[in-house]
């Protein structure tokens, strides 16, 4: 036993972040409601573009906000590799949220 099973998880997340991103913050604010262990890589701007294409390999993609180098990118526990705030953000929810203890962050099919 490693000691992080308490927590749900196998070892800490990992997150790639730039400090002062808005779209960090929300994914760094789910994994502190979740109680998610996690380590943080925070990069400057402009250099995250160095360290990102390592860390998503093919997995990224532009859109409308972002460029396929933007941050936050997370690491799971499970080797799982999130791209986007809210999809890490609704990852957590659905991994960790539980009745009476966490409420999901998005609504849940009936």
């Amino acid at each position: 036993m490693t000691g992080w099973e308490i927590f749900g998880v196998e070892r800490p997340f990992r997150l790639w972040s730039i400090r002062f991103s808005h779209y960090v913050e929300k994914a760094r604010w789910a994994m502190d409601l979740y109680r998610v262990p996690y380590v943080e890589t925070p990069m400057m701007p402009v250099t995250h573009f160095l360290v990102t294409p390592w860390v998503i390999g093919a997995a990224g993609a532009a859109d409308s906000q972002s460029t396929r180098f933007s941050t936050p990118i997370v690491r799971t526990d499970r080797g799982e590799r999130l791209i986007k705030s809210s999809a890490i953000m609704r990852y957590l929810s659905d991994r960790f949220a539980r009745a009476g203890r966490f409420h999901h962050l998005y609504p849940r099919p009936r």
